[in-house]
C-alpha cells in the first residue's frame, strides 16, 4: 500500500459518511502533500509502505504524527478565541486525525497513540506551564506560570525582523509575559539587529507569545511557527514596547 492510497482511502470514507472523517480531511490531506514535495526528493506518491519492513513502526509513527501537526497549524488558522467555536475546530481536526489513524491500524499492525488534536495553548496547560481562562467576553485569555516571566510588556511599536510588515504588525498593542536578558546581536533573534555591543532586551517564551497572537493573528501564529519553531523565546527591543507591570 502507497502513501497515496492511503490520502486516497481516508478522502473515500470521508465521502462516504463525513461524519467519520470530518471537513478537515481534504484540506489537511493537501497540506501533507505539500509538505512532503517540499522535504522529499523521492516520489513519495509512489512509496510502497511494505508492512514487513523492520522500519514500518516508525514510518507510520512519523507519517501520523507529522498529520496532527499539519491539522494543529490548521486547527490555529480556523481558531478565533471563542471557546465554543474553537471546540467545534478541535473535534474536527481530531476526527480527521482518527480517520487517518483507523486506516493505518487495518492495514498495519502498529501502535499509534489515540488521535488528539489541540491548540499549543492547550498543550502548555495540560504541561502545567500555562493557565487558559475564560474571560467576560467569552474569549479565552493565556496567563503564564513562568516563573521566569517577572513582568508585563506592552508591545508599543511594530517590531523589527524577518516577518512581513504586516503580521509584525499585529503585535502592538498586545501584552505579553516577558523577562530582561543580555542578547548577543548576532545570536537566533525575532528582532532584525545591526551588529553591535550586548544590549538588554525583552524576551517572550515563544508558546506563549504565539498563544496570544493567535487571539488576533492565526496566519502570524503560522508563518512564526513554520519559520522560528516553537522553542526558544522571542526577543523585542526596549523601544518596541513599554513595561505594564512588574
Amino acid at each position: 500500500m502507497t502513501l497515496e492510497m492511503i490520502f486516497a482511502e481516508m478522502l473515500r470514507r470521508t465521502k462516504a459518511d463525513p461524519e467519520s472523517g470530518s471537513g478537515l480531511v481534504e484540506w489537511g490531506l493537501q497540506q501533507f502533500r505539500d509538505r512532503l514535495n517540499m522535504s522529499q526528493t523521492s516520489d513519495w506518491e509512489a512509496l510502497e509502505l511494505d508492512p514487513q519492513s523492520l522500519n514500518i513502526q516508525t514510518n507510520l509513527a512519523n507519517i501520523y504524527a507529522l498529520f496532527q501537526e499539519v491539522l494543529q497549524l490548521i486547527g490555529m488558522e480556523l481558531s478565533s478565541g471563542k471557546p465554543a467555536h474553537d471546540q467545534f475546530v478541535w473535534e474536527d481536526a481530531t476526527k480527521a486525525l482518527a480517520l487517518m489513524r483507523e486506516v493505518l491500524l487495518e492495514n498495519y499492525k502498529v501502535e499509534l497513540p489515540e488521535a488528539r488534536v489541540r491548540s499549543v495553548s492547550e498543550d502548555l496547560a495540560e504541561a502545567g506551564l500555562v493557565v487558559i481562562k475564560t474571560g467576560a467576553d467569552g474569549e479565552a485569555y493565556i496567563y503564564p506560570r513562568f516563573k521566569i516571566c517577572d513582568l508585563t510588556i506592552r508591545i508599543t511599536k511594530v517590531p523589527a525582523g524577518a516577518a512581513p510588515e504586516n503580521i509584525r504588525a499585529m503585535w502592538v498593542g498586545l501584552e505579553l509575559p516577558a523577562f530582561r536578558f543580555q542578547d548577543d546581536p548576532q545570536g537566533n533573534l525575532f528582532a532584525a539587529s545591526s551588529p553591535g555591543p550586548a544590549a538588554e532586551r525583552y524576551a517572550v517564551p515563544k508558546t506563549i507569545a504565539y498563544g496570544i497572537l493567535q487571539s488576533v493573528s492565526p496566519d502570524g501564529v503560522q508563518w512564526f511557527v513554520n519559520n522560528f519553531g516553537v522553542n526558544g523565546e522571542l526577543t523585542f527591543d526596549p523601544s518596541e514596547a513599554e513595561e505594564v507591570r512588574s
